[in-house]
């Protein structure tokens, strides 16, 4: 899979931030798209860093890693970085001296344990853990309910222990950066299981992770996450995207993913699954009037939607199976538009259950 990136360069200009999206994770054009949109900006734009929707701490590993010899176990969270697209995306990169990080939070939001396992490399954390190990699980929604079930103070005991801990972190550790950062994520985390949905912690926490890659010297950032993040607006929500187009400006680059046809995995109520959900492949809908994928037809196409603003154009998207509404041009700068997706291998899960 290949589109023409004739004008490409123009289109993105003098941008510092760059995101691109997907309408759905686990989609093997995608993964080549995205391939071929980041070779091109690494050695035309000079971007040096790539920052994915995955865990910060399992990403160190990749961090780590130059990109010969084995991918690295582990490294990624949503069961990422298994197929063999997304392996070749990132062994480009690291052998091309592109920086890695995770953008997000760690353990699938359902556990502590992968930040706190380095972090006591630097310092006692056994309390934080002792109260983290309670709600943690291998699976999101167990986690999160696990979590609403903890005593009140239970809860509030492991606020005080991270606050305590990253007090310690910037008095005696002030040099370990990376470390620090997993411990900020970890707070945020803290405070995403506490805090009203409506606030969208998860995001802040994203947007967090692009300033810190920014403090380390990098000044021309790519970032891969769901186009529901990358958003420039989101209606009723501050998502990644919003946070981004506040702090840059034009210099902010929303590039969303999308299909005319294919094949999607999207997610079902799996209540008998350990994670309480599945994803399945489901062919797509055929784009609906209105729709961005009717505007720009069937043919492979990097769309500049920025003259539609201001004006009547697409008021939809496809968002994994469905459609989110919205004026289109409004939250992204460019759509990609392919012909045709299908799943990855790991976009079709049973939601942990022992059988097939």
């Amino acid at each position: 899979m290949n589109i023409s990136l004739s004008g490409f360069g123009d289109l993105v200009g003098d941008a510092r931030v760059v995101a691109l999206g997907e309408s759905a994770h686990h989609v093997r054009e995608y993964d080549l798209v995205r391939h071929q949109l980041l070779q091109f900006l690494v050695e035309e734009k000079g971007f040096t860093a790539l920052l994915m929707e995955s865990g910060f701490s399992e990403g160190l590993a990749l961090t780590a890693w130059d990109g010969s010899g084995p991918f690295p176990e582990g490294a990624m969270t949503y069961r990422f970085g298994r197929n063999p697209e997304m392996q070749h995306l990132l062994g480009w990169a690291r052998r091309h001296g592109v920086a890695f990080y995770g953008l997000d939070l760690p353990g699938d939001l359902a556990s502590m344990s992968p930040a706190l396992d380095h972090l006591a490399n630097f310092d006692n954390i056994d309390g934080v853990r002792r109260h983290a190990d309670k709600f943690a699980s291998a699976y999101t929604m167990p986690a999160l309910a696990a979590y609403r079930a903890m005593p009140q103070e239970d809860r509030d005991a492991l606020t005080v222990a991270l606050a305590e801990l990253s007090a310690r972190f910037a008095v005696r550790h002030r040099g370990a950066a990376e470390a620090r950062h997993e411990l900020r994520l970890l707070v945020l985390l803290d405070q995403m299981l506490r805090a009203d949905p409506s606030l969208n912690v998860r995001d802040a926490a994203m947007a967090e992770t692009v300033d810190w890659v920014r403090g380390q010297g990098h000044r021309k950032i790519v970032v891969a996450a769901a186009n529901t993040h990358i958003q420039r607006v989101f209606p009723g929500l501050d998502v990644l995207g919003s946070h981004l187009a506040a702090a840059f400006g034009d210099d902010y680059l929303a590039v969303g993913l999308t299909a005319h046809g294919g094949v999607t995995p999207t997610r079902r109520p799996a209540p008998d699954a350990p994670a309480g959900a599945e994803t399945v492949a489901v062919p797509l809908p055929a784009p609906v009037p209105g729709s961005v994928e009717d505007f720009l037809g069937p043919r492979p196409v990097v769309a500049d939607l920025r003259p539609l603003r201001g004006r009547r154009g697409p008021d939809r998207v496809r968002l994994l199976d469905t459609w989110l509404e919205g004026p289109v041009a409004e939250a992204y700068d460019l759509i990609v538009n392919l012909p045709e997706i299908s799943p990855t291998p790991e976009g079709v899960w049973n939601g942990g259950r022992r059988h097939p």
